[in-house]
């Protein structure tokens, strides 16, 4: 959650290398997307599905349509993990495409799927053990390591 409300030093928070207190939080909260494993869909238009009641944006272009239904497929085969590793790269570099110039934060169960990550995040029983990048993670010899 994108809170401007904690003063601790150890919980100081940063986006783009920017004090988050210093954001506009009404905005930059316009700004964030979920994308689910499953998908929401209501009985109306692909269009205004991913308008999402937002109907100033009903008029976007067909790419940009195209691109958003990409990464719904693509989210959609990850929760399958049953890809070979063909299509794996596939998924993996509209993925990557995607993401370019943005935040993401991905939920995996293939490690390839955030190798690249500027952060990995190692979750056991509900708390952070280790984070770092893959490389960081990997010397540290712990969770990370025993899961690669």
């Amino acid at each position: 959650m994108i809170d401007n409300t904690t003063n601790d030093w150890f919980a100081l928070q940063l986006i783009d290398s920017k004090d988050i207190r210093n954001l506009n939080l009404q905005w930059y909260r316009s700004q964030i997307a979920i994308v689910s494993q499953e998908p929401i869909l209501f009985d109306i238009s692909i269009r205004e599905n991913i308008a999402y009641g937002d109907y100033s944006r009903i008029n976007i272009p067909s790419d940009e349509i195209i691109q958003k239904l990409i990464v719904k497929v693509c989210a959609f085969f990850l929760a399958t993990s049953a890809l070979d590793s063909e299509n794996e790269k596939i998924v993996q570099e509209a993925l990557d495409r995607a993401q370019e110039n943005r935040i993401s934060v991905t939920i995996a169960h293939r490690l390839s799927t955030i190798l690249n990550s500027d952060l990995i995040c190692v979750i056991h029983n509900g708390r952070i053990v280790e984070y770092g990048t893959h490389k960081e993670l990997i010397v540290l010899n712990g969770h990370y390591y025993r899961l690669a």
